[in-house]
């Protein structure tokens, strides 16, 4: 999975930009024609993975992937899953934006 350019270029995405640069390529990615459940169950396992370690620069991926995952639940009008990821997000770092920006 991490082999995948899309993931490689997701993973520099959140570690060389801030979170505001993160929402376009977010809202491009899940706006084009892919398999949205899948694509959340793989960012969720991202981000459960990055949130796992203390180090910052994970500590940015699993907020991207997490955002990532929240996004697709709303595209496919889960708001259950979507709200339960906006929680999640709020355990990872003090990122109030991120979580009012849904």
């Amino acid at each position: 999975m991490s082999q995948n350019p899309i993931w490689q270029k997701l993973d520099e995405l959140f570690q060389a930009q801030s979170w505001t640069n993160w929402l376009s390529p977010i809202e491009a990615l899940t706006s084009k024609d892919v398999k949205l459940d899948e694509l959340a169950k793989l960012a969720k396992t991202l981000a459960d993975l990055y949130a796992a370690n203390s180090h910052s620069n994970m500590r940015l991926r699993a907020l991207g992937y997490g955002l990532l995952t929240a996004k697709a639940y709303l595209k496919m009008s889960r708001l259950a899953p979507a709200m339960a990821m906006v929680d999640w997000i709020k355990t990872i770092l003090d990122f109030r934006g991120v979580s009012e920006s849904f």
